[in-house]
């Protein structure tokens, strides 16, 4: 018969078939905002755990400070590190970060703000080390040139340490503090004329005329 001709639908169509009817999907849907309520939910009790820890930080536990430090410090470290590309010094930044933290968790009034608190604390401990840097590769640069311009000032050679010391011990006193202070000691100009109570320009002239004399004694003239 025409009815006994038909063939049964194979296993995987009716597969199919079973995953496109609604009743099908009424009952995935709900799986599916399981898993991400179960997500949410895992983030929230991360930012709870942290809520509470504050507060126990701020009422002075030092237990919940030190879980806040294991719970945060691995991610600040790598912040750190991403900002200044040294890992010893971004440890150092972490231990700075949470001295600061010690210091002023008690003055955070919101405790939902911690996680942005404390990166903006890191950040700024990471901006200050790259400006001291810079600062020192500054203070590097200009060092070296002083040094290379007083060597062409007081060339050593052919003169020996002996010659330069017996140098200066010929001139008067004031004009050799001045040229321990600036050469020796490497004070700035600016400091050797707030070291000796004296105006700026007046430090630059008498170092001028104290390598005109260094000079001419080294000479023999």
């Amino acid at each position: 018969s025409v009815h006994g001709s038909r063939r049964r639908p194979s296993a995987a169509t009716q597969a199919e078939a079973a995953l496109s009817q609604p009743l099908f999907h009424e009952f995935l849907e709900p799986i599916a905002a399981a898993q991400r309520l179960c997500i949410m939910t895992d983030r929230s009790q991360e930012r709870l755990t942290d809520e509470i820890l504050v507060l126990r930080a701020q009422a002075g536990d030092e237990i919940a400070f030190s879980r806040l430090v294991e719970r945060w410090q691995t991610r600040l470290w790598a912040h750190a590190r991403r900002l200044i590309r040294d890992d010893d010094a971004a440890w150092d930044i972490v231990q700075a970060c949470f001295v600061s933290v010690a210091r002023q968790i008690a003055s955070l009034e919101h405790v939902q703000a911690f996680p942005a608190w404390i990166y903006r604390i890191a950040t700024g401990k990471c901006m200050d080390w790259l400006r001291a840097r810079q600062r020192l590769r500054e203070l590097e640069k200009r060092w070296t040139e002083e040094m290379h311009a007083a060597r062409q000032a007081v060339p050593a050679p052919p003169h020996t340490r002996v010659a330069v010391r017996e140098a200066l011990a010929m001139l008067s006193d004031t004009d050799r503090v001045l040229a321990q202070l600036r050469w020796r000691e490497g004070f700035s100009t600016r400091e050797t004329s707030r070291i000796l109570g004296i105006p700026e320009g007046t430090v630059k002239s008498r170092l001028s005329a104290v390598r005109t004399r260094l000079q001419s004694i080294l000479e023999g003239e």
